[in-house]
């Protein structure tokens, strides 16, 4: 079964607003309050709209894998990655880091989100990275003080997505309408089974079918 992907195409005025600014970005605070404050964005962009690629970060494994797709390639230079928190409310740093360094979990940088943050998709901004193969995971652990450690945590625990940055001149006939443009990629149709309560509907009435004719 493969998961829903939505892919979004986002004017400039919508990526301003998902951004991050500058000066929203903060140490993760100390005390037993979290309030997100994410990565600063880069200081320009080469273009003012991007194909937005969703993946769905929770720490719930079953979920984690059903939601997501884990063959994700991203185009620099019209495609980035919107990151979403669902549902938790654990506090987890979101890093995207290079695919060797996934063995060992162990790396200083790439951070890209913090959630929870329910209110919008946190960019990644993959034409910062470069072309590449990388992996979103997290080194946290779930608690405030996991929010600033650099292995271990989530990414141990097998919560790793490969992530292929690539370089391929923009297509602009994609660009083409200034409204966001939002695209579905539905799971393959299966075979209809009927369910265990039909089952069970239709052995009744056999049943009680057969009774009736030995009762006759």
């Amino acid at each position: 079964m493969r998961p829903l992907i939505l892919l979004f195409i986002i004017p400039s005025a919508e990526l301003a607003r998902l951004a991050p600014q500058p000066s929203d970005y903060l140490s993760p605070p100390e005390g037993d309050t979290w309030s997100p404050k994410q990565p600063p964005r880069p200081s320009t962009r080469k273009y003012s709209q991007y194909i937005i690629t969703a993946f769905n970060w929770t720490i719930n494994r079953t979920k984690f894998y059903a939601w997501n797709d884990f063959n994700i390639t991203i185009n620099m230079e019209e495609d980035d990655l919107g990151i979403k928190c669902k549902f938790d409310r654990t506090p987890v740093a979101i890093r995207l880091i290079p695919a060797d360094r996934a063995e060992s979990c162990s790396y200083y940088g790439g951070l890209v989100a913090y959630c929870p943050d329910f209110n919008s998709y946190i960019l990644a901004y993959a034409d910062s990275h470069g072309p590449g193969d990388y992996v979103l995971t997290s080194f946290s652990d779930g608690t405030l003080e996991g929010l600033h450690s650099t292995s271990g945590g989530f990414c141990d625990e097998g919560f790793q997505v490969p992530i292929k940055i690539i370089s391929v001149p923009r297509d602009h006939a994609k660009f083409s309408n200034e409204k966001p443009i939002i695209q579905f990629h539905p799971r393959p149709k299966q075979k209809h089974r009927p369910s265990s309560v039909f089952t069970a509907s239709m052995l009744i009435s056999i049943l009680v079918s057969l009774i009736t004719v030995v009762i006759k």
